[in-house]
């Protein structure tokens, strides 16, 4: 799981409970330095997900999260050591469904040839979602409105 430098309970955070990570700082490794890849998502997702640059991916802007079978993704990594790994929330890496019925991106993204989801990727468990969608339905988009519109309260 990834979090921000409060998430842990060495960070002091009552909620959470991390003992393995609690145990790595008291024994002297702390991850408390954060930085983003990039300024939009999909770049920093890529970058967060293989440890490279999202430029180095042909990851630009939002639209071109194309994370290609190739490349080495820390969940595959993860599995292959013996972790159990889960995914939660936004995907956005290519798509969710093979049909493409369901991408909401609007990217350059080829239907099936595009299909690799997060349980292709080393993933044992997920609710993810392809953009910005619901979670009671993670495959519907919901009304997001449009800037100008009078339907908003």
């Amino acid at each position: 799981m990834i979090w921000g430098g409060g998430g842990t309970a060495y960070n002091g955070n009552h909620i959470q409970k991390t003992p393995a990570l609690d145990q790595m700082a008291q024994e002297g490794v702390q991850f408390d330095r954060f930085y983003a890849a990039s300024t939009v998502c999909a770049p920093t997702r890529a970058s967060i997900m293989t440890g490279q640059n999202g430029a180095r991916l042909g990851i630009w802007h939002w639209g071109s999260s194309h994370v290609q079978d190739s490349d080495i993704l820390i969940s595959r990594t993860l599995k292959e050591k013996g972790y159990t790994t889960g995914h939660f929330g936004k995907w956005h890496l290519r798509l969710l469904d093979e049909a493409g019925t369901h991408d909401f991106t609007g990217g350059p993204r080829t239907h099936g040839q595009d299909f690799s989801p997060p349980w292709r990727n080393g993933f044992d468990i997920c609710f993810s979602t392809e953009n910005v969608t619901p979670t009671w339905d993670p495959m519907k988009l919901p009304d997001q409105g449009r800037w100008g519109d009078d339907k908003r309260d």
